[in-house]
């Protein structure tokens, strides 16, 4: 065998898959925006479920009270998420434009265990 028979196979027309990159269908930006929207409202309708089981065991009403309380935690946290989102963007250096979705996905997991965190312990 010699090294020629190993040469890339040349097209004229680019692969199926090169003009979807460029720009999404308008059909899956309607269902992008559909599951977004659905998770929003299972995430929201999430957090009422936890706070009304909370305070129907009494914990939210009774023991949070002496503490910090959420809605001061609930601000602590966002300036602690913020300041480790700002430290892990300037840790990733170039990723950050193709990891924003996942930083995204890490601010809020960060706040939500911050704020309960703070509201607990303190």
């Amino acid at each position: 065998m010699a090294i020629d028979d190993f040469k890339p196979v040349e097209r004229e027309e680019p692969p199926q898959y090169h003009d979807q990159k460029k720009a999404m269908a308008r059909e899956d930006k309607i269902v992008l925006t559909a599951i977004i929207a659905l998770m929003s409202v299972l995430f929201i309708g999430g957090l009422m479920m936890i706070k009304a089981g909370l305070a129907f065991f009494g914990y939210a009403t009774e023991s949070m009270s002496d503490g910090i309380g959420l809605r001061s935690a609930f601000l602590a946290s966002l300036a602690i998420s913020f300041l480790f989102m700002i430290v892990f963007a300037s840790v990733a250096g170039d990723g950050v434009v193709g990891e924003l979705g996942l930083m995204l996905i890490g601010y809020f997991a960060m706040l939500i265990f911050f704020t309960v965190s703070i509201a607990v312990i303190l």
